[in-house]
């Protein structure tokens, strides 16, 4: 939940490696960003073995990085996500969730 991920599709062998002992039914795939850096045709992930599918991805945007991987501003990856239970929840700012970003944090040079 809550993830960027950015990838070479032509490198990928699969989105999610279900190891023996797991329970795919109980996991939750949502509210991230996919971006495949070779395939502007990704329409997101595919997940087999019982798993899930994923809720409110965001597919096919750049999410604009910069050099350490942080979102610039006006990065689709600065949009509200899910509150997650059972822990603290801050997003690249570490903003509590449901906080206003602060737009100027990585305008970059």
């Amino acid at each position: 939940i809550n993830n960027v991920i950015v990838f070479a599709a032509s490198r990928l062998r699969g989105h999610v490696d279900v190891g023996p002992g797991s329970q795919p039914a109980t996991f939750t795939f949502g509210w991230n960003l996919w971006y495949a850096v070779d395939d502007e045709s990704f329409a997101g992930p595919e997940y087999t073995g019982g798993l899930p599918a994923e809720k409110s991805a965001i597919v096919g945007k750049n999410p604009l990085l910069d050099a350490d991987r942080r979102p610039l501003a006006g990065s689709p990856a600065l949009t509200p996500g899910r509150g997650v239970s059972r822990g603290p929840v801050a997003d690249f700012e570490r903003r509590e969730y449901g906080q206003p970003p602060n737009r100027g944090a990585f305008a970059g040079p």
